[in-house]
């Protein structure tokens, strides 16, 4: 799915990851829950605020991609949950996600490990 392909999601997810981003989308539509990729931020804002998006998944370590400017560029209303992921060991990254304000952070192992189980519980209303 492309930037462009932008319908009313259940959340977003913020990569430059294909293969990841194909695992994350099959698994979200196998819960038949739909997760639209985006690959900026200004992509992910017009998704964010023209539709009810109820969470946004960030990898951390998207280039050129801050924790601080998603959380900026986000709307404080109604804000969906943010959850942050990568690898366990860039601890700088998962720190600048917490002071950001993301309301969760999981290495890349347990989001992959727990999204059939967790994607419910992020994308509920």
């Amino acid at each position: 799915m492309s930037d462009a392909d932008i319908t009313q999601p259940h959340g977003l997810l913020l990569t430059r990851d294909l293969f990841f981003s194909s695992k994350v989308t099959g698994t979200a539509t196998a819960l038949g829950l739909q997760i639209n990729v985006v690959s900026s931020i200004a992509t992910l804002t017009e998704a964010a605020t023209a539709k009810e998006c109820r969470c946004v998944l960030v990898d951390l370590e998207c280039p050129g991609v801050s924790a601080a400017d998603i959380v900026a560029a986000l709307p404080t209303d109604n804000r969906p949950r943010l959850i942050g992921f990568g690898s366990h060991v860039l601890t700088a990254l998962f720190e600048a996600a917490q002071a950001a304000g993301f309301d969760e952070l999981l290495s890349r192992g347990q989001f992959t490990a727990d999204l059939p189980r967790l994607l419910p519980q992020w994308c509920e209303a």
